[in-house]
């Protein structure tokens, strides 16, 4: 028998997925930035299915929508640094300083 996973070990665990993510944009050469917030987010929207559910709502809630974003806007050497705006990311590029 499993037991439920608390809110702060899925946290945990989408902060995992987000590292992961960031790893796998720099051999691509982009840096990426994640805040916080993200990782709650991910964690609070998990049903049943616990840590499934949050490999499937970061491809689905934070890989595609980032994927068109970066499409859209290049980030060269600068940084895409994505929040948590109620129920979806919000991505922006921080430029070098």
């Amino acid at each position: 028998v499993f037991r439920s996973l608390d809110r702060n070990t899925l946290a945990q665990i989408a902060g995992l997925q987000l590292e992961a993510l960031t790893r796998r944009a720099s051999q691509q050469g982009i840096r990426l930035r994640f805040d916080p917030a993200v990782s709650r987010a991910l964690a609070d929207r998990c049903g049943p299915a616990g840590a499934r559910e949050i490999r499937r709502d970061l491809q689905n809630r934070v890989e595609d929508p980032l994927s068109r974003f970066l499409l859209l806007n290049p980030p060269g050497p600068h940084c895409v640094c994505i929040t948590w705006d109620r129920q979806e990311p919000s991505f922006r590029i921080e430029r070098d300083k």
